[in-house]
């Protein structure tokens, strides 16, 4: 018979207090013993005491444990499972007697040769088959009356420790099919956020490259000014890497640099506006979160107005929660019974929050009061190691403004 592979063996690196635990059920089950001889060797009128009795129940059931590694093998070595258990029960039928057959001679030489003789008045009534018609038996005569009174017994707590080792074995499988499940889910999980995340990339950057195309020839500097922004958003954007989430600060940071563009886009037409809570810039977010929200709200709501387009970035703590808010003075949402079409930006956005957060976040947009889109995201509130409490830098100042940029307004107040 091939042997199992070792994987297949139940790791007993278990912590100290599983092997007190351990120890103390043997010890348990050895005191027990010790006061059925105890009992049994008063009813029979024999001397001796109760702790020579408890002694020797405990090294009855001690040796039993002294044996374990050696069952546990035979198990591991013949598990009694798939489509080999039938041949392997055939080897537990050998082995069972085998092994009983050690126990009985371990623990006729321990009890009825060393304890019973150390013990002396203290030991409880001799074995019985210690001595037959008055003559005194020898050790071979006594380990064969031993085997036949007491083979049944032995071979049931062979049978339980075979038992054991296959719960044992068990038991551990179904742990490591459950981290299994947990790293694959994860590894999906971060698959699934890496891919929503390569999605914003390309649809951030070819509406931006549109938007500069139409500039390029009637105002070539605005469209120069607007590429070396793109240049500077995209370099901070490569440089996180796959980092799925970011600080507050440094997104705001990101935001930053995308509404430089914007702003260069629309000139006076685009004003951005902040109130960020400073004790939430190290809050962990999504990274690029932001950007699709405020290019929605450029888009569909400033970009079809005439007059001034307001945006406001808000950022402040409730509760456990983190709450984030872009707000616009644009058209706001269609009208009532007119079905709304998320974008790649939104819906992505959308997507990430819930394979991150699950329920405990969420994307609303809801009309504003008069008119506009608020984009509200809730989320748990979670930080960063270091915890930073510098007052938040303003959207418009993330990057040094160069010479000739529009200028732009920071305000508290509700555009």
């Amino acid at each position: 018979m091939k042997p199992v592979n070792s994987a297949t063996q139940p790791r007993l690196a278990w912590p100290a207090s599983r092997w007190l635990l351990v120890a103390c059920i043997w010890t348990a089950m050895g005191i027990g013993l010790g006061g059925q001889i105890h009992v049994m060797s008063l009813r029979a009128g024999k001397s001796g005491t109760w702790w020579g009795a408890i002694l020797i129940g405990l090294t009855a059931w001690y040796l039993w444990a002294f044996l374990c590694p050696l069952i546990f093998w035979i198990a591991a070595r013949f598990p009694l499972e798939g489509t080999i258990w039938r041949r392997n029960l055939a080897a537990h039928a050998l082995a069972g007697p085998a092994v009983a057959l050690i126990y009985s001679s371990l623990h006729l030489w321990v009890t009825d040769t060393v304890l019973v003789g150390w013990l002396g008045d203290a030991a409880p009534f001799p074995p019985a088959w210690a001595v037959h018609a008055g003559v005194r038996e020898g050790f071979f005569q006594r380990l064969g009356h031993n085997v036949s009174t007491r083979m049944f017994f032995q071979l049931n707590n062979y049978a339980a420790l075979v038992a054991i080792w296959h719960g044992l074995n068990y038991s551990r499988r179904l742990r490591e099919r459950d981290e299994q499940a947990k790293e694959l889910a994860r590894h999906l999980t971060e698959a699934r956020l890496q891919a929503l995340r390569t999605q914003l990339q390309p649809h951030f950057l070819f509406n931006t490259l549109n938007a500069i195309s139409g500039l390029v020839h009637q105002h070539p500097k605005v469209a120069d000014e607007m590429i070396s922004n793109l240049s500077e958003l995209l370099r901070s954007t490569l440089g996180e890497g796959q980092a799925q989430e970011v600080s507050l600060r440094d997104e705001l940071g990101v935001l930053g640099r995308y509404l430089d563009i914007e702003k260069v886009r629309f000139g006076d037409r685009l004003v951005v506006e902040e109130q960020i809570e400073p004790g939430v810039l190290d809050a962990l977010v999504p990274s690029l979160l932001l950007q699709p929200l405020a290019e929605n709200a450029v888009r569909h709501g400033i970009e079809p107005r005439r007059n001034v387009g307001r945006l406001r970035v808000e950022a402040f703590r409730e509760g456990e929660g983190l709450v984030l808010r872009v707000i616009d003075n644009g058209r706001g949402l269609p009208e009532a019974g007119t079905t709304v079409q998320e974008g790649v930006g939104l819906g992505t956005t959308r997507a990430r929050l819930h394979e991150l957060y699950g329920p405990a976040a969420s994307l609303t947009l809801r009309a504003r009061e008069g008119e506009g889109l608020v984009a509200e995201i809730r989320m748990p509130l979670r930080r960063l190691g270091s915890a930073r409490v510098d007052a938040p830098q303003g959207i418009a100042s993330s990057d040094p403004r160069p010479a000739g940029r529009p200028a732009t307004a920071t305000a508290a107040t509700t555009p």
